[in-house]
């Protein structure tokens, strides 16, 4: 009986875990955009386009890819 009981506290812990990490991403991300704002791949242009979808996910080539800034219009 113990053993189940255990098993249920940990089982929560684990869940509030993950809860909390995503709470804490999705604010840490709305603070990013906010003030500097964050940096995600071009797909506005053909070729930017098919360079990401053929990417290997080489960190080598990241370079390679045209970003944009995405930023509230309330930064300057």
């Amino acid at each position: 009986m113990k053993e189940v009981q255990s098993m249920k506290g940990r089982h929560n812990q684990n869940r509030m875990s993950v809860e909390y990490k995503m709470q804490f991403t999705v604010e840490q991300e709305k603070r990013d955009y906010e003030t500097c704002g964050f940096e995600v791949p071009n797909l506005t242009t053909t070729k930017s386009f098919e360079y990401f979808k053929n990417w290997d996910k080489d960190v080598r080539f990241l370079s390679a890819i045209d970003l944009v800034v995405c930023k509230s219009p309330k930064c300057k």
